[in-house]
């Protein structure tokens, strides 16, 4: 038997709404997190001191927070980075295994070409995710499409027995006033963006 109580007692108190979204974590010239700018191009002041690496940065990452309205500042639970890099010109990597990853889902905001992937592994390495720009071309009409694909490294010893998941961002910003478009490869489905 289950059962659950309610009260209308106002000093019991609530929790904020927690949101977790992507974001991009701006860093100051302390190496601090000092803002976090919303997809929706929206950026707000963090109400804690958080650290990382580098100074003068954007780190792109899933971020859990609360927006407290009187202090007009987020305050962030979680902050992990993922994988954004600007896409690589190369023809040195191995063929990739088509069965190597498979898409969630997929979605564009005004600076990135988001996805949430799967992919087995049992934790024998890392698991590595770059963006590979393998040709710019031109239309009939003179437009020119820069077409990029997900490229995953496994570790050779990682057989994978489990699923873990992923997210990861494509900056399409990098192509502006370079190309018209932006055509996405990622496990077998093409996602066309504007830069």
């Amino acid at each position: 038997m289950v059962s659950f109580g309610c009260s209308d007692d106002e000093d019991a108190g609530s929790y904020p709404p927690v949101r977790t979204e992507l974001v991009e974590a701006l860093t100051g010239g302390n190496k601090n997190v000092t803002e976090v700018r919303l997809d929706d191009g929206t950026v707000y002041p963090v109400s804690q001191s958080i650290s990382t690496n580098t100074a003068d940065t954007a780190y792109r990452c899933v971020c859990s927070y609360t927006y407290d309205e009187e202090k007009r500042k987020l305050s962030v639970y979680t902050l992990s980075g993922i994988p954004s890099s600007r896409p690589i010109v190369t023809d040195s990597l191995p063929p990739e295994k088509s069965s190597d990853y498979k898409l969630i889902s997929s979605w564009i905001t005004e600076r990135y070409v988001n996805a949430y992937l799967s992919y087995q592994t049992t934790s024998q390495g890392t698991h590595r995710f770059y963006f590979v720009e393998d040709s710019i071309s031109k239309t009939s009409d003179g437009k020119r499409v820069a077409h990029v694909r997900l490229y995953h490294e496994s570790p050779p010893d990682d057989p994978g027995s489990y699923s873990q998941k992923q997210y990861i961002s494509l900056p399409s910003y990098f192509y502006h006033g370079k190309v018209d478009t932006v055509r996405l490869e990622i496990g077998g489905k093409t996602i066309t963006a504007l830069p």
